[in-house]
């Protein structure tokens, strides 16, 4: 008999048959329970009750409260509720509406339409005229509510969330009395369930669940996404891949977690309109976005959870949903309460695991809003910088570009020394300024010097014939490509390359000493850059590859060079939703000065 399961509530199913239509797994559980009326606590454990009364052997054995359900079956209201569902089609406008599909056109379901029922529960259907008395199992569900309409009382950002968290104490509660919340956290140890208390009468929101979260077709989908694809970009400088590997299994226990890679994932499918209805899209990616801030900020201000995996990661995710959906002024206005919480756990590049991935996402994040905005980095070199290698004979790829990221900050902190001259005298800044080049390029040449092989080119290609028609000819053809086995390989040269444009448009001796040579010098790396970007970059690396050709467009000239550093800035924008146009558009009034 072909059945058709479909969540209308999370933790709870409705299931299509095509005998006797529409109906509810009550009769089932019903049917379960009169044949075997195992104790309430066992079925809640999912393990076998050997019926003894008033208490079970496995209830005894272990201390635990040990409960039957008393009542009849057939005397219960969830009873006669299933046996009436079993017989009629639900009215899909009523409040048993069924989950929407992300690509189609139905609105977010109403905030009360059905409440959450705990796995191992008694069966019941419930309507938003409905509240159920909390029992003394709700605790131990382990599924989320589908998304109702944002709040009317929306948390701001990002940004408030965490500046909130620096200033706010923790609240005295009578439960907290006797406990120790200043140890430092340890992620693997397992979490009390009753956690802070959400709005009104809702359950409250658990820092972990013990069972895995049960998804429904549209978070699934979402959270297929952000494995897929969001969950790569984050590690793209990490060599041990956590957020890949690590964070998916943990997003399944934490629902703060869960919500924030829903969001971050919604969000980058409703910034690509290839891939459906992208203001349903939108809705959902801003309840995720606003249940994760919610969560945040309940835990921030617990020392226990502060610094937990679990919480670094998710600040780190909706860093990125802001790096997604913020530009202009407000961009990277959430990265200094990030710098604030590595620096107060003592984050540093050199860790591996979720630490170091979250050192290193928001420094990719941070250099280039530093450089958007004419402002120092955060957190510099003065707050943790990488140990010198004899050679890089025994580190990964990845590891070595990020030695080069970590240069390319520095120059970043250089390039906009020039908006910083209110504490030094011109003489002393020429100096400095000097000096600090000077370092900067020893750097970057010692760092290509000990490139690997694997690191190098492997093959290269001029640019084919001419063509008559050069308008409408494909511009990538008319450049030549150069080819990384590794886009970690590719990025790192292009990251090489910017970092040698900033310092030459920026250094005191450049005008000086021999202007022609450094002009020659910023042509070679323009070019370069141009050149890898023009060979294709993988997704995962495209965003700071668009940096550096922006970079490089500050030098650019040429008109064909420019309309093809344009069409690799946009076309990043284009596949993965990423803000990309707002600074193709710098780089053409740039131009036109």
């Amino acid at each position: 008999m072909p059945t058709k399961f479909l969540r209308v509530k999370t933790g709870w199913y409705l299931f299509l048959s095509s005998h006797h239509g529409w109906q509810t797994d009550t009769q089932t559980a019903v049917a379960n329970a009169e044949a075997a009326p195992s104790s309430l606590t066992c079925r809640t454990r999912r393990i076998k009750c050997d019926e003894e009364r008033p208490i079970c052997r496995n209830c005894a054995k272990g201390d635990r409260s040990c409960r039957y359900n008393l009542s009849s079956p057939k005397d219960s209201p969830s009873a006669g509720a299933g046996s009436h569902a079993s017989h009629q089609r639900p009215n899909l406008n009523g409040p048993t509406a069924p989950i929407p599909n992300l690509f189609g056109n139905t609105p977010p379901p109403a905030h009360n339409t059905v409440q959450l029922i705990p796995r191992g529960s008694p069966p019941v259907l419930i309507t938003s005229t409905q509240r159920p008395a909390r029992s003394p199992w709700l605790t131990e569900y382990t599924a989320l509510q589908p998304p109702p309409h944002p709040s009317a009382h929306p948390v701001a950002n990002l940004s408030t969330v965490l500046q909130n968290a620096t200033t706010q104490e923790v609240p005295h509660s009578p439960d907290r009395e006797g406990r120790d919340i200043s140890s430092p956290p340890t992620p693997t140890r397992a979490s009390t369930l009753s956690e802070p208390v959400s709005d009104g009468d809702s359950i409250p929101t658990p820092f972990r669940v013990p069972d895995p979260i049960q998804l429904s077709d549209v978070e699934l989908l979402l959270f297929r996404n952000f494995v897929d694809r969001i969950s790569k970009w984050v590690d793209s400088f990490s060599h041990d891949q956590p957020f890949y590997c690590q964070v998916p299994s943990m997003a399944l226990h934490c629902p703060m977690l869960l919500h924030s890679c829903l969001a971050a994932s919604a969000k980058q499918l409703s910034r690509v309109p290839s891939h459906g209805n992208t203001s349903v899209q939108e809705k959902y990616s801003l309840f995720y976005y606003q249940q994760a801030l919610r969560e945040m900020g309940s835990f921030l201000v617990e020392p226990r959870y502060s610094g937990s995996d679990e919480l670094l990661a998710s600040s780190i995710i909706l860093s990125t949903y802001e790096i997604i959906d913020v530009a202009g002024e407000s961009f990277g206005s959430h990265l200094k309460g990030i710098a604030s919480l590595i620096q107060s756990h003592g984050i540093h590049g050199d860790e591996s695991g979720i630490r170091g991935a979250t050192y290193w996402t928001w420094y990719r994040h941070e250099v280039w809003a530093a450089f958007q905005s004419g402002r120092r980095m955060f957190l510099d070199e003065s707050y943790w910088r990488p140990k010198p290698l004899a050679s890089f004979a025994h580190i990964s790829m990845r590891e070595i570009a990020n030695r080069v990221l970590f240069i390319f900050g520095q120059c970043i902190t250089y390039y906009v020394l020039k908006t910083d001259e209110t504490t030094h005298s011109n003489k002393w800044l020429h100096i400095e300024k000097e000096l600090l080049s000077s370092e900067l390029n020893r750097a970057l040449e010692d760092w290509k010097e000990k490139l690997p092989p694997s690191m190098k080119p492997f093959c290269s290609r001029d640019p084919g014939p001419q063509a008559t028609d050069t308008i409408e000819r494909d511009l990538s053809y008319m450049f030549p490509f150069v080819w990384f086995a590794y886009p970690e390989s590719a990025i790192s040269h292009q990251l090489y390359h910017a970092s040698k444009i900033l310092l030459l448009l920026n250094s005191p001796c450049a005008s000086t000493t021999d202007p022609l040579q450094a002009r020659r010098e910023l042509e070679k790396s323009r070019k370069e850059v141009l050149t890898i970007a023009n060979s294709g970059i993988n997704e995962a690396w495209g965003l700071i590859s668009t940096q550096c050709l922006y970079i490089a467009g500050l030098v650019t000239e040429g008109i064909l060079e420019r309309r093809r550093t344009i069409e690799l800035i946009e076309a990043c924008q284009t596949k993965t939703g990423r803000h990309t146009t707002c600074i193709s558009d710098q780089l053409r009034k740039f131009w036109t000065k």
